[in-house]
């Protein structure tokens, strides 16, 4: 079960990858490492987490402990490993594709590598001339799932689609790619605008819940955005209204977390922070009222129904997270045991 101290320390070992909070500073003989390890697995952050415990408060934690964590570490990098060999097997393979909804700034083991072809047709053929299984592969929607022995899982993707549906023009997630390094290899993904949008149309459309991993890459790319590109795509597409109702979820976590001035200040919604340190608890499922209202905005009623019990679940438990996703490197862990 989450505690405070704990979620208090995960926002602290993230800090890294943003900026210093106001929170209540939290040493490891504070937390129970179980319950820890648990919800970082949840943010899909827990190899990052690691390696941060051993390099930033070794001091603090005992010797079972250190041993524990370096068994994690040393199990997961297998999965680095194979993650690399992918992403090379890609470059090299592949003449025009980029990494989407993969890098978020830190060693991240992802459920699967996602990446967009320019030509899906042809990089399915490629994936399967070097000996890739295709699975669930639509050629509507230019979707496949490929497998390979000492490989990582690659989802290709011609469009980007949820529900069924479209969220953004191709031309504008292809436009002004920008380089990145991800596990020390070079690789191209959207530009800012893009993988900010892409981010919050998987949040709204897929996941239907925010980690801590979403929350603090995207705060990380916030000063770079151009809202009115933004709001242009979400207005042609449909789902201002997600969008802005996302943003304002962001908005009160920042003012929870942070006491100057919010990345969010190009919109008027009141800017509040979150009444309690509990509201920090990750990972956080939109409310009702936002996927309901996800649903009536962009016209989800057919695909809704198609998926009725999971909708209905859903919405009756005000979790979208629990019995629906299980954790990548819990997945990976369970693989090597």
């Amino acid at each position: 079960m989450e505690t405070l101290n704990e979620t208090l320390f995960l926002y602290q070992i993230s800090e890294f990858l943003y900026k210093k909070t106001r929170l209540k500073r939290i040493i490891p003989s504070q937390i129970d490492l179980q319950v820890f390890f648990a919800i970082s697995m949840k943010n899909n952050m827990l190899y990052y987490h690691c390696e941060k415990l051993l390099r930033v408060y070794r001091q603090y934690l005992n010797e079972n402990s250190i041993i524990e964590i370096d068994n994690i570490i040393n199990k997961l990098e297998r999965q680095i490993g194979k993650i690399k060999t992918t992403i090379i097997f890609l470059k090299n393979c592949l003449k025009d594709f980029l990494l989407i909804k993969t890098y978020r700034g830190y060693p991240r083991i992802p459920n699967d590598i996602d990446i967009l072809a320019t030509d899906f047709r042809n990089a399915l053929n490629v994936f399967k001339k070097e000996g890739f299984e295709a699975k669930d592969v639509s050629f509507r929607y230019e979707s496949a799932q490929l497998f390979r022995e000492n490989y990582y899982k690659v989802h290709l993707h011609g469009k980007i689609h949820w529900a069924n549906s479209e969220f953004f023009d191709r031309d504008f997630i292809m436009a002004q790619p920008r380089d990145i390094e991800f596990l020390g290899i070079k690789a191209k993904v959207p530009s800012f605008d893009a993988d900010f949008l892409m981010h919050v149309a998987h949040i709204n459309f897929e996941s239907l819940h925010i980690t801590l991993s979403d929350l603090f890459y995207l705060y990380s790319i916030s000063k770079e955005i151009n809202w009115e590109k933004q709001l242009f795509q979400v207005k042609k597409y449909n789902w201002k209204r997600a969008f802005i109702n996302t943003l304002k979820i962001m908005d009160g976590l920042y003012h929870r977390l942070y006491s100057d001035v919010c990345p969010f200040t190009y919109f008027d919604f009141g800017h509040k922070a979150l009444k309690s340190d509990f509201d920090l608890i990750m990972p956080k499922t939109l409310p009702r009222l936002y996927l309901l209202n996800n649903l009536f905005e962009k016209r989800l009623f057919l695909y809704a129904l198609l998926k009725l019990p999971k909708s209905l679940k859903i919405l009756s438990r005000g979790d979208a997270y629990t019995d629906f996703y299980r954790p990548a490197e819990d997945i990976a862990r369970a693989k090597l045991t």
